[in-house]
């Protein structure tokens, strides 16, 4: 059964997606500080923050969060369901937030995270899919794919799984300062993806964007792209089993 709701939400009570509804919310509940349950097979989509009100999510089925503008999310959001991020808007989250365990779908805009300390994604998988972005610091509990057209732009990130790379994995913006830091606590694999790396031209203790992988590395890189300070070097390297054709491309600060 789908159904819209347009009407508003009131009160502390509970609102259930049950028997394989798929409810969309329209109204304005700024004033519902209640629970919204999602069960399996159920699903659960939201276009603006008031929309959701004050009130928690527990989500066992699917949220989709369908945003144009920056949002940034406050409400608890738990369980096992899914989350899909739709529309061109950036999504904020928290460690409330971000608490699902289910698969994250990328697939319009971005999903940041403001903090100067990591927040703790739970989601066991990421999909980044083309135009879709994650940026900032985070760690996740499980695998991340960043597919072709998709981004992920990295601060301080550690990916609890897997990294694989079809997209662009780029050390903060660009123009951004050096110093980042990827950390990928499974296997590294490249499917012709872009890699974006920041440094400082000065003596051994020049801050560096940084790439640690603690299980094994395989497939290639597109190319990757190194930023820093007054001519262009080419070469080509290979890291364990991935091959990696390296540009540095030199500018002027």
């Amino acid at each position: 059964m789908t159904g819209e709701l347009r009407n508003s939400i009131s009160g502390k009570g509970i609102v259930s997606a049950t028997a394989r509804t798929d409810v969309e919310l329209d109204g304005d509940n700024s004033r519902f500080v209640g629970q919204f349950n999602i069960d399996t097979g159920s699903a659960l989509s939201v276009n603006e923050q008031k929309n959701l009100g004050d009130a928690s999510v527990i989500n066992n089925g699917l949220l989709t969060i369908s945003t144009e503008r920056s949002w940034a999310m406050t409400h608890s959001i738990s369980g096992s369901g899914d989350v899909t991020k739709l529309g061109t808007g950036i999504l904020t989250l928290n460690n409330d937030s971000a608490a699902y365990q289910g698969t994250t779908d990328i697939v319009g805009g971005e999903i940041a995270f403001g903090s100067d300390s990591a927040i703790n994604m739970a989601s066991q998988h990421i999909n980044i899919h083309n135009s879709g972005v994650m940026s900032g610091n985070v760690t996740t509990a499980g695998d991340m794919n960043v597919m072709p057209g998709g981004a992920l732009r990295v601060a301080k990130t550690t990916i609890g799984g897997n990294l694989e790379n079809g997209g662009t994995v780029q050390m903060n913006s660009e123009g951004g300062k050096p110093g980042n830091v990827l950390t990928v606590n499974g296997n590294y694999t490249g499917n012709n993806g872009l890699m974006t790396f920041n440094a400082t031209l000065g003596g051994d203790n020049s801050p560096t964007d940084k790439m640690n992988v603690k299980g094994d590395t395989q497939g290639t890189l597109a190319f990757g792209l190194i930023t820093l300070a007054a001519s262009v070097h080419k070469r080509s390297t290979v890291l364990n089993s991935l091959r990696l054709a390296v540009i540095l491309q030199v500018t002027s600060r």
